[in-house]
């Protein structure tokens, strides 16, 4: 019987050298940078951190590779060439694909301006490039629901972080066959 265990054994870690490319192939390499639009001001605020973490679990717990460049503040204006200086870094880290998040905040109306609510949060879009060729393949935007003032908190916009990054997943997920090279 211990033989057949040790047969057994080795044929599944054979299996599993084997088949370790196909699922390491399965699914690009994705960066990403947030870039909060703000028009109180520079500071990152807490919500551009709780929905980065939410990105990152969904992506890691998917067997995703993540990478990203830290969370910027800036205007309309510089906008553009943020986002060109972390898609080159993203390109020199050999990532397949390259996310821009832009995260739009009005507190003008706020009781907290300064806290982790989902009522700070106007809206979230997002941009997905392949980055070999320098094209964009999908694109969306969020828009939170409102909540009452009792049950806004930092739940609320981890739940809202983790609704972005469901929809970028199932954006690669229909998107994998053009991505994937050896189809």
């Amino acid at each position: 019987m211990k033989y057949f265990m040790e047969r057994k054994n080795t044929a599944l870690l054979f299996a599993m050298l084997l088949f370790a490319p196909c699922f390491a192939a399965a699914f690009p390499s994705v960066g990403f940078q947030i870039v909060q639009h703000d028009p109180s001001g520079g500071e990152i605020r807490n919500c551009v951190y709780i929905i980065e973490d939410a990105l990152f679990d969904t992506f890691f717990s998917n067997g995703i590779i993540i990478s990203n460049s830290p969370p910027v503040s800036s205007d309309p204006e510089k906008f553009d060439s943020v986002f060109r200086k972390s898609l080159g870094e993203a390109r020199e880290g050999g990532t397949d694909l390259f996310v821009e998040l832009t995260g739009e905040f009005d507190v003008s109306d706020s009781t907290n301006p300064s806290g982790a609510l989902l009522d700070n949060i106007s809206s979230f879009s997002y941009t997905v490039i392949d980055i070999d060729k320098d094209e964009v393949l999908f694109g969306g935007k969020k828009i939170p629901q409102r909540t009452s003032k009792i049950t806004d908190s930092t739940q609320s916009v981890r739940d809202f972080g983790f609704e972005i990054a469901a929809d970028i997943l199932n954006g690669i997920r229909k998107n994998l066959r053009i991505l994937r090279k050896d189809i």
